[in-house]
């Protein structure tokens, strides 16, 4: 085997795990539509829900009362305002809703969104508040469907572990792209991953846990991908997060060019340094386990943004068209396929959020991604910081 021939399948293997899913992804429908009442019976089950916000006196008002009108008398809401210069704790508590208790965390050396949620997962511990099901979700987002919390606790009667749908909603012509890449990302390949090999990666807001499972979870994390993390350690214990794509919560993208740079960079940077130094630690762990599942996640988990590396396929491919490699049209036809691929997805993407891309959008986009690339060393991606509205 030449090496022009070994290059095109260190290349190309990632695609082709990214292809699959992505065919697999179209076979599923995300719901943002009611299920009918009639067909959902109310489960005996406490839902405690932790709420991580920093400084997001803005919004917090209007998305504690929107949660809160979904939850049954028993559920609870733990609001944790982590480290914030805002009235954001003050508000919640003139909300004065039955079953929201606020929280105030001050820490200036253990800084992340991990440790906000562990402060509330330890808060519940300590006072003896019992649970059957523990809820994750994002001061910023809100479900589309009344009946939501009710379709939650139905699926955990089955499921121990899952994830809701968790999108963003384009604001203007300039997010546009960016929450299409989003619904890639957290949508159409965690719908292909559960349909393969049924499991998916936890993301950042609207993932549930059983109780059952609480001595195994361990939030404290500085990363901004703790979510991430969490998802990949639990899965090496044989604990498999199940998608759900008939319940979603939803979330806006920033409207301001610079803000979505900004927050592209810290989600992309995050991804990219766990891809880079775990990536082969885990396949090990997983090959020696014998755990196939988690080394399908794992294998997953390898696979780069989609449009960097869409990008570097391209780059790849010149390459080869200049030197005259025969591997130019293997790579050509790989790119027409899921460029396909994309487009099926992107339509449907189109008619559920209403939008219509003009040729602007991609210039921002692009420039975006240039932007994502050139600060992958900063260190301020690093960071658990508030986007702004």
């Amino acid at each position: 085997m030449d090496i022009e021939t070994v290059l095109l399948v260190l290349v190309l293997i990632p695609g082709i795990f990214l292809l699959v899913e992505l065919i697999q992804g179209l076979f599923v429908n995300l719901s943002t539509k009611d299920v009918d009442n009639c067909a959902l019976t109310e489960r005996d089950c406490v839902l405690s829900i932790i709420m991580p916000a920093h400084n997001e006196e803005l919004i917090i008002s209007k998305t504690v009362s929107s949660i809160h009108k979904l939850m049954s008398a028993k559920d609870r809401l733990i609001v944790v305002a982590d480290n914030c210069q805002d009235a954001t704790a003050n508000i919640v508590r003139t909300l004065n809703l039955k079953n929201v208790i606020v929280l105030e965390r001050k820490n200036a050396k253990d800084i992340g969104k991990g440790f906000a949620l562990d402060y509330g997962f330890k808060y519940l511990k300590e006072n003896k508040l019992s649970f059957d099901l523990l809820g994750v979700v994002d001061s910023d987002c809100e479900f589309t469907s009344k009946n939501a919390i009710k379709i939650i606790k139905t699926v955990a009667e089955r499921e121990k572990l899952f994830q809701v749908g968790y999108l963003m909603k384009a604001t203007d012509n300039k997010s546009a792209l960016s929450a299409f890449a989003w619904y890639v990302k957290t949508a159409c390949r965690s719908i292909g991953m559960d349909r393969l090999f049924g499991a998916c990666h936890i993301q950042g807001s609207g993932f549930f846990i059983d109780s059952s499972l609480s001595e195994e979870i361990n939030f404290a994390s500085g990363s901004i991908v703790e979510d991430l993390e969490l998802g990949l350690n639990l899965a090496e214990q044989n604990i498999f997060c199940k998608y759900i794509p008939n319940v979603t919560l939803i979330s806006e993208m920033p409207s301001n060019i610079e803000v979505l740079k900004t927050q592209k960079s810290r989600w992309e940077v995050g991804h990219l340094n766990v891809v880079l130094s775990e990536t082969f630690p885990r396949m090990y762990r997983a090959i020696k386990n014998i755990n196939l599942r988690y080394f399908l996640l794992v294998c997953d988990l390898s696979i780069p943004p989609l449009i960097t590396y869409l990008l570097c396929v391209a780059l790849f491919g010149l390459v080869n068209l200049f030197f005259g490699y025969k591997n130019s049209l293997i790579i050509l036809a790989y790119l027409s396929s899921i460029s396909f691929i994309i487009y099926l997805h992107w339509r449907r993407f189109s008619k559920l959020q209403n939008i219509y891309v003009k040729f602007s959008a991609i210039y921002n986009f692009v420039e975006i991604k240039f932007r994502v690339i050139a600060s992958y060393c900063d260190k301020k991606a690093k960071k658990w910081n508030k986007t702004k509205r």
